[in-house]
């Protein structure tokens, strides 16, 4: 993956051979510039890769126009950011209920009433994310990401704005998701106790694969 700076072409990422089975957990890892944030954005289908090809479900997302990659998206793809990315002007359950609109559900208000409620904030529906703290906002992403029933969760440093209690209540709840969705999951750290709860760790360096270890781990923080 390259990308033009100041008249230059710069390597993002190279050499990268990832396969993530189906409901498989998988932490990414390393240092700042590493290329673990592009990793996950060529994943998502929001960057293209300038060599080599990204593949969901066998189908290679440098073939699928713009419209394709939203529709695949909207189906198949739940996202989570470090800076939440929620509608300033929509409440805590209009966001939610954005994703189930844009898939044409007509009981869009219902389910997502139902998900506020599984993370902990049904109390806090009409509320607008200024009005939220910033626990209650990524728990409303978190919401809002799992809203469609996505196949795969991508998960972008979700805990980066969050003290530590805040930060264990929402990998909590994304691990007892993951498990009751059966969702594959993949999630970008720079904490290393919360990367080693996954199934694989994958460490990058200078943005190629330098690590890709098989957890042990309890399941708990």
């Amino acid at each position: 993956m390259q990308l033009s700076s100041a008249g230059r072409s710069v390597t993002i990422l190279k050499e990268i051979d990832l396969f993530v089975p189906n409901k498989q957990f998988i932490s990414i890892v390393g240092p700042s510039g590493s290329g673990k944030s592009t990793l996950l954005a060529l994943i998502a289908g929001l960057d293209r890769p300038t060599e080599g090809s990204v593949a969901i479900d066998g189908a290679s997302l440098s073939e699928l126009s713009e419209d394709q990659l939203a529709k695949l998206r909207r189906e198949k793809i739940g996202m989570i950011f470090q800076s939440f990315h929620l509608i300033p002007t929509l409440s805590a359950l209009e966001n939610v209920q954005v994703p189930l609109e844009l898939r044409g559900d007509d009981d869009a208000v219902s389910q997502a009433t139902r998900l506020l409620d599984t993370v902990g904030l049904s109390e806090r529906s009409g509320h607008y994310p200024v009005q939220l703290s910033g626990g209650e906002q990524q728990r409303v992403a978190v919401a809002r990401a799992y809203a469609s029933q996505p196949a795969l969760l991508l998960a972008d440093e979700p805990t980066g704005n969050l003290d530590s209690k805040n930060g264990k209540r929402i990998i909590d709840l994304l691990l007892k998701l993951h498990q009751d969705h059966g969702s594959t999951l993949v999630l970008v750290t720079h904490d290393s106790a919360l990367a080693k709860l996954a199934d694989r760790m994958i460490t990058l360096h200078d943005g190629s694969i330098v690590e890709d270890t098989i957890c042990r781990h309890s399941g708990n923080i």
